[in-house]
């Protein structure tokens, strides 16, 4: 009896312990129920894990001859996934509210799975254990209307200080660029009016409801919405009360197709932002986004057409005249106007800038007035960034939101600032949450970063095989750090260029 008590609470501590890691994952992944174990799966293909997982197995349907093989067992399980850290090294797991409550409800849910299994058969309660994965997953599921309800205090505050405030609000979705374009619109407009944007990442309702009680003030003209979505629907309720007058959509592109399945979910959840929307901005050189054109047109919104090609016809055009280092000019053309020319650092996105000059147009702002403000535009933080290294060498740092044609452009970048006899190294995970073209896009991006010339060196095991099959020869390390290391070992250090495309969080393998 002592001995069962003492294995039972020896259970408890495994599966508390391992309930850091899961819980991190959890968080990372916005609480969505089934990306738990799905997360801790990707774990166990990892060579030791599954060893591990199978060791654990083997030492449980031992226990049953033996009993005390059951604790190699659950010491083995409270450590898993190997390599994984506890608290994490990357983002650090945060014991926010519901957080902790997630992982009460978590222990509550396994100790009743327990308690049933022993009830069952005795000497099968640590059997829980094993699926503490499906266990989260299952507490989140439950969880979720829960949340719901307790959030909306906060999502009615926000829309009753919105109403109070009343500012121009202007909202900005797609797979990737919005960030950037929310950051230009804020400076052009902010040469005239107050402006209050969503900071960091806050892009969803929660996030947005957050950014309007803290940072929404009296004197504000206009607020601008950064807009993220998972899925089809969540676009559509941040709408329906943050109701913005002006929309803008910047790109359709494979991001997040793991959750989608295919584009054309993306296309139908990004095209929400236009529901309440006078004037929709798009970006007419995506093929995804050219149809929304005449729908939107057909409902009576205004339709400003942003272009960064110049055989495009679109109402406002931003194309690349030349590129000199990390600087080039672009010829802004804007409703038939006389075309303005900019010298701006090499990273800014002309078809992001078009974006934020078509959105700027609809806000009272002269063209001239937006293009003088455009002269102080600068990169953005993780996205392009170029700064000289201790040891010398140039780093351009793009480490967010890395996608199939972002990373092609940022390593033509990297090729332009070569010195000659430079050397370019592409330091990558890959890109992740393609779906089923990850693999080939992974393979791709490392062929394309052979066929020019430049070495790849892999982080981590997610798109190993993958980055690897376009590029053989490329180096492999575990951590970004272990990267840094091998780079000094390269000759002529001052003419090394190094491009750190994407950064996954620790939870990834």
């Amino acid at each position: 009896m002592v001995f069962n008590i003492a294995i039972f609470a020896l259970s408890v501590a495994a599966f508390v312990l391992s309930g850091f890691k899961l819980l991190r994952i959890a968080q990372r992944e916005h609480y969505i129920p089934g990306y738990v174990s799905r997360f801790y799966i990707r774990w166990l293909k990892l060579p030791e894990n599954f060893m591990f997982f199978l060791l654990s197995v083997l030492l449980t349907a031992g226990s049953f001859f033996y009993r005390p093989l059951v604790i190699a067992a659950l010491v083995l399980i409270a450590f898993m996934p190997l390599g994984m850290s506890f608290f994490g090294e990357s983002s650090l797991l945060k014991f926010t509210r519901r957080a902790t409550f997630t992982f009460a409800v978590s222990l509550v849910v396994f100790l009743i799975v327990a308690l049933l299994l022993y009830k069952l058969k005795a000497q099968s309660d640590y059997f829980a254990n094993m699926v503490a994965p499906g266990i989260f997953d299952f507490s989140l599921f439950i969880l979720n209307p829960v949340e719901k309800k307790l959030s909306y205090k906060y999502v009615k505050s926000a829309q009753e200080k919105l109403k109070k405030v009343n500012p121009t609000v202007i909202a900005i979705t797609g797979s990737y660029g919005k960030t950037t374009i929310k950051n230009m619109l804020a400076l052009i407009l902010s040469s005239r009016y107050e402006v209050y944007a969503s900071p960091a990442s806050y892009n969803n309702e929660l996030g947005l409801a957050r950014a309007i009680n803290e940072g929404l003030t009296l004197s504000t003209k206009f607020f601008i919405a950064e807009m993220g979505t998972y899925k089809i629907g969540e676009i559509a309720q941040m709408c329906s009360w943050i109701k913005p007058e002006f929309s803008a959509i910047s790109q359709i592109a494979p991001v997040h197709l793991e959750r989608f399945k295919k584009l054309e979910n993306t296309v139908k959840a990004k095209a929400e932002i236009a529901q309440s929307a006078k004037a929709v901005v798009l970006n007419v050189d995506n093929p995804y986004l050219m149809p929304l054109c005449q729908v939107f047109e057909d409902q009576g919104k205004k339709v400003i057409k942003v272009s960064e090609n110049k055989d495009v016809e679109a109402d406002v055009k931003a194309c690349v005249v030349s590129v000199s280092g990390a600087t080039q000019i672009l010829e802004i053309t804007a409703f038939q106007n006389e075309p303005a020319f900019l010298r701006v650092d090499s990273s800014v996105s002309a078809i992001n800038l078009a974006i934020a000059i078509g959105l700027a147009s609809l806000c009272e702002l002269s063209i001239q007035e937006i293009i003088s403000a455009c002269s102080k535009l600068s990169s953005v933080e993780h996205r392009l960034n170029t700064y000289t290294s201790n040891s010398g060498y140039l780093i351009i740092d793009d480490t967010y939101n890395s996608n199939p044609s972002g990373a092609k452009k940022a390593l033509r970048f990297g090729l332009d600032l070569l010195a000659p006899n430079g050397t370019l190294v592409v330091v990558t995970p890959g890109m992740v949450e393609l779906g089923p073209i990850q693999f080939e896009e992974n393979k791709k991006l490392a062929e394309f970063i052979k066929h020019n010339n430049a070495d790849l060196v892999i982080v981590g095991h997610v798109n190993k095989k993958a980055l690897k099959a376009g590029y053989p020869d490329a180096k492999w390390v575990p951590k970004r750090k272990d990267a840094i290391k091998l780079l000094k070992d390269y000759p002529e250090i001052s003419k090394l260029v190094v491009l750190f495309e994407n950064d996954l969080p620790d939870h990834y393998p």
